[in-house]
């Protein structure tokens, strides 16, 4: 059925839009969430540097160097990937 195959092709892409956007909020740079689980494993002197960041606004320039770091998008890309194998071999049945 080739628009069951299509919905599944578009449901599959949305959701692994969905893990990306999802990693990438993971983060640990200010003002993404990650940041804010990042701060609770710093001792309680360097936390208070590390909140400081995030309210200066440097996190948006971190963050775009962090864009161009390739070695980010291999781990992204290596994670979706084997995710999408994942689902195409073992949740999607024709």
């Amino acid at each position: 059925n080739p628009a069951g195959t299509l919905a599944v092709y578009v449901l599959l892409h949305v959701a692994l839009l969905n893990i990306v956007l999802a990693m990438f909020n993971l983060i640990p740079i200010p003002p993404l969430d990650g940041s804010h689980l990042f701060k609770y494993l710093l001792p309680q002197e360097l936390r208070h540097s590390y909140e400081k960041i995030g309210r200066t606004g440097a996190g948006f320039i971190i963050l775009i160097l962090v864009i161009n770091i390739p070695g980010l998008w291999n781990i992204f890309s290596t994670v979706l990937l084997g995710l999408r194998n994942f689902l195409l071999n073992n949740l999607i049945f024709f």
